[in-house]
């Protein structure tokens, strides 16, 4: 698998690279990618310092830096949702990989006029959070740091931590102070949502210690109206549908059940995300006689044994 460290040229954050190895010993070499739309850059460089130093140059370099950028728009940007459809249609396992999406990139390098990392820092500052209470899991890339950061968050001592699925995913224990999890974006894997509130239902929680009758964590998943959210619910949806009807299915009769469970919640959000109360409802009454045909079913199956 080919491995790449993210770069910027202070002045030139928005132009972010990616320098990434291919093969070993004698025969290893450095590539140049442009970080949002992957273009290729350099090649062939020998060292890896080589390579960085050959980058910084043409940044410096007003007629070359115009070219990468005119390579940039002929490419147009990687999309989040092109990454997770290429790891999906080849099944390329991204759990336990350490690897960036497109907003650990903007929000390290600022290659985005609008970071919804920095955003939501700056509101919550605005609304009294102090400062060092919220942290980015992306500014602690290695195991020590890591480490540091969720001794600080079980400590209590930062408050807020905001990270995506692969950086916050399994490995992370930071549940000993957890009261809330928020999903600001939809996930294409069952298995994503499961892994981001495994982070918080889970064993190791002090306050429900503390207070098992009345603590609730707190779990909220948002969307925004009319945009390809509801695409994402949509495929949450179906995938968790048919996982969850092979995880039910017992081999003794020939139909799988249609269960309610985090299709029916994706389902939810799906027809939330539309703008459209009338799919909402709609989705409401699909799921009533969803439960009423399995009823029906299930007292047909039960004349006939009689």
């Amino acid at each position: 698998m080919k491995r790449g460290t993210l770069h910027t040229l202070e002045g030139h954050e928005s132009m972010p690279y990616f320098v990434v190895q291919r093969g070993d010993k004698e025969s290893k070499r450095f590539d140049v990618y442009d970080a949002v739309s992957g273009t290729l850059i350099l090649s062939g460089s020998p060292i890896k310092q080589e390579a960085i130093g050959s980058v910084d140059a043409l940044l410096l370099d007003d007629d070359m830096r115009h070219d990468w950028l005119t390579k940039r728009d002929t490419a147009g940007d990687i999309d989040q949702a092109q990454i997770d459809d290429y790891n999906n249609d080849n099944d390329i396992e991204t759990e336990g990989f350490e690897y960036f999406s497109r907003e650990d990139i903007a929000g390290m390098s600022g290659s985005s006029q609008f970071s919804v990392y920095d955003d939501i820092k700056a509101k919550l500052i605005a609304n009294g959070i102090p400062r060092q209470e919220v942290a980015f899991i992306h500014d602690y890339s290695t195991p020590t740091a890591k480490e540091k950061l969720f001794k600080a968050v079980n400590a209590g001592d930062i408050r807020i931590l905001l990270g995506s699925t692969p950086k916050l995913g399994a490995g992370t224990n930071v549940q000993k102070r957890l009261v809330g999890l928020h999903h600001i974006d939809a996930p294409w894997r069952p298995s994503d949502l499961e892994q981001r509130e495994g982070r918080i239902i889970r064993r190791g929680n002090g306050l429900y210690a503390r207070d098992p009758e009345n603590f609730a964590v707190f779990i909220g998943r948002y969307a925004t109206a009319q945009t390809y959210d509801t695409r994402r619910w949509q495929i949450l949806e179906h995938k968790a549908r048919g996982i969850e009807q092979l995880r039910n299915f017992d081999g003794t009769v020939n139909e799988i059940e249609d269960i309610d469970g985090e299709a029916s919640n994706s389902a939810d959000m799906k027809a939330a995300a539309s703008g459209d109360p009338l799919i909402l409802e709609e989705t409401k009454l699909r799921n009533s006689v969803r439960r009423l045909e399995q009823l029906q079913a299930s007292h047909a199956d039960e004349v006939l044994k009689m």
